[in-house]
Formats: C-alpha cells, sequence, structure tokens
C-alpha cells in the first residue's frame, strides 16, 4: 500500500497546475476563432434560444457528418457565458482536470516520480496547449481519455468491477466527439480480451446503453439520409484517394495541414510539438510555394537548441516504450497497448491522418515517460533532465505566443487571432445592419483576388454576442482576412471597381481588412 500524500506532492502538483494554467490562461486575445468555432458558436446559441437540439455534429476532415455529442457538451458552457473567450477558458480547465487526472494515475500505479513527470509533461505540451483553447471537438478528448486510463487502471489493477462502466462508456463518447474515437475502442476490446479483468457486466452494459441513448438522434439523422455518411466513411478504409506531391506538408494556397500517411511520426510529434509550423502554413518550401505565398519564416529568430531538445524528448518517449515492453510488467505493457493500438489501427486501415486525430493518445504518452522515469535511481540527473525538457517546452509555447501576436495569428489552420476578430465584429455591430446584409447577401469575402465569395461566419457570430445599433448607410461589406488571402492588400480603387464603383471606406484589425461600400 502506497503512503498517503504529503505535502510536499500537494505542492508539486499545484505548482504543476499552476503552470498549467498560465500557458493555457495567458494572452486570450490569441485564441483560435475559425469556421468550425463559429459554426458550433451559432448552433449552440441557436438551441439555447429555443432551436431545437441538432441531430448531427460538424464535418469531419473525411466530409462526414460527426455526431452531436460535442455540441451538447459546448450547451452548459455557453448557458454560463455567450462569450467563446469564456467558453475557451472553461475547456481549458477541463483539460487541466486531465492534467490531474493523470497525475494520479501515475502516482497510484507506477509511484510519485512517475505521477509528477507525467503531469508536468502533459501541462506544458505545446500541442496539449492548443488542444485546450478553442472551442473544436478533440479538444475534450484529453478529458475523457484521461478517464478511461484511470478506468482501466482501477480495473485491471484495483479490482473495481464497475469500473469496467466507464471502460466501455468512455471510448464510445470518444467516437461520437470525434471519429478517431474507433481505433481507441479498438484498442480497449483488444485489452480486455487480453487481460480479461473480473467484470460486472451490468455495468457494462449500462455504458454502452448510455451510448447508444447519446448516438439515438444521429443514427436517425443518418436513417433519413440513406446511411450516406457511412458509406463516405466505409471508402476511407484502405486510404482516401489523395494525390498530394511528395513533400507538400500544406496546401500551397490555404495554409491547411494537408493528411499524411505517417502516424508514427505524427504521434511522436503530439508528444510536444513536432510538426507544430504545419497548422501554421509555414512548412512549404519555397521550391514548392510557386505562388511565393509565404513571406515569413517559421520562428526565424528561435532558439535552435530548444528544438533538440524536445526532439531528444520524442526519442526518450521511444526508449521509454521499450523499456516497458521489456520490464515493465503488465502496467508498463498496458501503456504501451494504449499508445501502439490506435496507431496499429491507424496503420493498418491506411488511413490519411492529420495531427489532431493523435489526441487519443493523452495521456498514454506521458504516463509512459513517468513509468520509465520512475524506475531511474539517479533522481538529480532525473530532475535536471526533466526540467531541461519542461523549460524547452515553455520556451516554444511563449515564442509560438510571440509568433502570432507579431503576425496577428498565421496564414494556415491557426487564422487570425479572435483580438482581431472581436474588434472588427464590434467596429461592424456599431455601423452596419449584419442581418440585413447577410440577407441580401451582401456580405462578403475574399480569399482569392477577384473572387468575392459569401462571408464567413466568425465576424457574423461574435458581433450577434455584442451591443451595439447600427448606423445605417453601408449596403455592402467585403471582409479580407490576410491570412487567408493568397495576395496582397487591394488598393481601394481595385475594391470599388470591383464592387461596382461605389465609395468606400476602408478600415483594419490587424490582418482584418474590412472595405465598406456606400448605398
Amino acid at each position: 500500500m502506497k503512503p498517503g500524500i504529503g505535502k510536499l506532492e500537494w505542492m508539486a502538483l499545484a505548482l504543476v497546475l499552476a503552470l498549467g494554467a498560465w500557458l493555457r490562461f495567458q494572452q486570450l486575445d490569441l485564441l483560435e476563432f475559425k469556421g468550425d468555432e463559429a459554426y458550433a458558436t451559432h448552433i449552440v446559441q441557436r438551441v439555447l434560444h429555443g432551436g431545437g437540439w441538432p441531430e448531427v455534429g460538424l464535418l469531419s476532415s473525411v466530409k462526414v457528418m460527426n455526431p452531436p455529442l460535442f455540441l451538447y457538451l459546448l450547451v452548459p458552457l455557453f448557458a454560463i457565458s455567450a462569450s467563446p473567450v469564456f467558453v475557451c477558458c472553461a475547456i481549458a480547465a477541463l483539460n487541466l482536470a486531465a492534467v490531474a487526472i493523470a497525475w494520479h494515475v501515475g502516482r497510484k500505479y507506477y509511484g510519485a516520480v512517475a505521477g509528477f513527470v507525467a503531469a508536468l509533461l502533459f501541462a506544458v505540451s505545446p500541442w496539449a496547449v492548443l488542444y485546450s483553447r478553442k472551442i473544436w471537438a478533440q479538444d475534450f478528448v484529453p478529458l475523457m481519455t484521461a478517464g478511461l486510463l484511470w478506468a482501466l487502471h482501477a480495473l485491471v489493477f484495483g479490482g473495481r468491477k464497475r469500473a469496467v462502466f466507464w471502460v466501455v462508456l468512455l471510448p464510445l463518447l470518444v467516437i461520437e466527439v470525434h471519429f478517431a474515437g474507433l481505433a481507441l475502442t479498438a484498442m480497449v476490446i483488444g485489452l480486455l480480451v487480453w487481460l480479461r479483468p473480473k467484470m460486472d457486466w451490468r455495468w457494462a452494459a449500462a455504458g454502452a446503453a448510455l451510448a447508444a441513448v447519446l448516438m439515438v438522434p444521429y443514427l436517425r439523422y443518418q436513417t433519413a439520409h440513406e446511411w450516406s455518411d457511412f458509406r463516405k466513411a466505409a471508402k476511407t478504409v484502405g486510404g482516401q484517394a489523395y494525390r498530394i506531391p511528395e513533400g507538400v506538408l500544406v496546401h500551397p494556397r490555404l495554409g491547411y495541414a494537408m493528411p499524411r500517411r505517417d502516424p508514427w511520426w505524427q504521434a511522436l510529434g503530439i508528444l510536444n510539438s513536432g510538426g507544430i509550423e504545419d497548422v501554421f502554413g509555414l512548412s512549404t518550401s519555397a521550391k514548392l510555394d510557386v505562388d511565393k505565398v509565404w513571406k515569413s519564416q517559421y520562428f526565424r529568430d528561435g532558439w535552435q537548441l530548444g528544438d533538440a531538445i524536445l526532439a531528444v524528448q520524442r526519442v526518450a518517449l521511444l526508449a521509454a516504450l521499450v523499456w516497458l515492453a521489456v520490464w515493465g510488467g503488465k502496467p508498463g505493457r498496458l501503456l504501451v497497448v494504449c499508445i501502439l493500438g490506435p496507431l496499429a489501427v491507424f496503420v493498418t486501415t491506411r488511413l490519411w491522418t492529420v495531427q489532431s486525430y493523435f489526441v487519443v493518445l493523452y495521456p498514454a504518452l506521458f504516463l509512459a515517460l513517468g513509468a520509465a522515469a520512475q524506475a531511474i535511481r539517479w533522481r538529480l540527473v532525473l530532475g535536471v533532465v526533466v526540467a531541461v525538457i519542461a523549460a524547452a517546452n515553455v520556451w516554444f509555447m511563449l515564442d509560438l505566443y510571440r509568433f502570432l501576436d507579431a503576425h496577428g495569428g498565421a496564414h494556415g489552420g491557426y487564422g487570425t487571432v479572435v483580438g482581431h476578430k472581436l474588434a472588427a465584429a464590434q467596429f461592424l455591430r456599431e455601423r452596419v445592419d449584419l442581418e440585413e446584409l447577410m440577407a441580401k447577401k451582401r456580405l462578403w469575402q475574399m480569399d482569392r483576388w477577384g473572387t468575392a465569395e459569401r462571408a464567413r461566419l466568425e465576424l457574423p457570430v461574435l458581433a450577434s454576442q455584442m451591443s451595439g445599433t447600427a448606423t445605417g448607410g453601408v449596403d455592402a461589406v467585403l471582409i479580407v482576412d490576410m491570412n487567408r488571402a493568397d495576395f496582397t492588400v487591394p488598393p481601394q480603387k481595385q475594391v470599388m471597381e470591383l464592387l461596382g464603383g461605389r465609395s468606400m471606406t476602408t478600415t483594419n484589425f490587424g490582418p482584418m481588412w474590412l472595405f465598406l461600400a456606400g448605398r
């Protein structure tokens, strides 16, 4: 029996959570708020105003509608406050709870050092921080997977037969949030078949039943639409028909990270910051960037030694997995399966994957490092190494914030930060009847020069949460987000010609340019 938790351990946990909170709650003006976040906000606000509960969620990366659980989880958060920034903070708090769970599992089943190391590295991982700061389905996954690991350990090693309720329920809920949960569920089934723990089948049935009830709206939708999404999903097995030139990691115009077929590298990368430049649209080389879209270098003045330290952390994970597989006993091997199992599913099905799929590996990646660290006898050396690695993670995240602040976001998947979009939305709220312009299809956005399309939802959704009375006199608005456009800021004269010679007022909020046409 392990001794009780002493004051020093509680203090260490408090410091880790404080560090994690500091990274997640600072510079809230740099939060992401793009199409998915805006659409989710719009749907949830409609629910709260009596519009009915949705049967499906958002569109997945493989063009299949997700189940609606993500939207259901957002409803109580938006019921507290309509502010998207508040909801982002609430999601970040849930992810800090996942860090605390990782500490508990590590300490209880592997040792005090394991718990501390796992929690610390989880708290400061740049990818873990990014995937805890926005209104996105995958940001709910770490809390579910942390709870799943807790329940698995309680069932297999703690003799808690009723824990099977959570072992069954949580991976099924992950599926209802993101389809990467299918790989997680397959791994759990394999573990239960291998380990055959004693379980209360009534509680297992209850977990499956609850998950099924939550899926009823989605299944009803699929029945009404002849199961079209299921047929699309089936076609992804064996590999989607992507034709991506070798070496292209991001879309050469839009900056979005392209799907890849190297899940092992992506799994290593999500441990800390590997491949994080892809989400900023900065991986395309000058040779591949034939349109000369990319102007900035990724962390041009960055600390290259820091990148090397983070690469060492990934090598340490590989070493930890080997050690756990050979000498880690049944608990260590369980962690190995929790990491390699989902990867094996991705490889076997030959899926093209993107980085966010690998959130299902949290916090197993960090627990594996913690469990291996527990066996190291040279505690002073271990402490120095862990401190240096944690410091490199923190430095990287702060440098990332500096980059976003300098550029107002990034020309890629991250997009323009919410601070500039809030300022632009407030400006429009006070001067434009957005609802009227949207109804008349006169709220436009330009991502490619010469093509004015229907505006994206970000600014209208943000403006709908604000007070202000439009003064009128504006007949049309053209939005140009320079973190999406593949051209330099167009001169006002060119925009006037494009919009029929109307008189034009121009202003900008960082990369967000607004062209207001008079009546």
